[in-house]
């Protein structure tokens, strides 16, 4: 029997160097939605979107999540499943944790960059380890 997975890695191509070297590097470039350590932004997606919709699923919408800092546990609101392309990990030792309701711990990942992943966002997760000045930086995209 197999171990309960939370993450699982899929074998789809890797976003193009060239799209990724034209996105600016400072959070402050980008227009977001924060809600603590946490940004959603859309800004400068529209290359990487166009690409994801023609190599990925083009019945879904590509953008960014910045973490400039751990994220306490939580679920991810209105999404059970996700795409994650992570370019930028935040440090060598960033822990993706999953927990079950009564925050007991279940599983840990550090999760590899430049290599897509789904992530079951509807189970209460953190992110710890994201070191001081980093930015946890990647491509995400809702499955359901």
């Amino acid at each position: 029997m197999y171990k309960s997975k939370y993450i699982r890695y899929i074998n789809l191509p890797p976003i193009p160097q060239t799209i990724i070297d034209e996105l600016p590097i400072d959070i402050i470039n980008y227009e977001t939605q924060k809600n603590g350590n946490y940004h959603w932004t859309a800004s400068h997606n529209e290359k990487l979107n166009s690409w994801c919709r023609e190599n990925i699923c083009n019945e879904m919408y590509f953008a960014f999540q910045l973490m400039v800092g751990d994220l306490p546990i939580h679920k991810d609101i209105d999404t059970q499943t996700k795409f994650v392309y992570i370019l930028e990990p935040g440090g060598s030792q960033v822990y993706t944790k999953f927990w079950d309701d009564d925050e007991n711990f279940l599983d840990e990942y550090i999760i590899e960059s430049n290599r897509w992943h789904i992530l079951k966002a509807d189970t209460n997760h953190s992110v710890t380890g994201i070191e001081p000045g980093k930015i946890r930086w990647s491509i995400t995209a809702r499955i359901f």
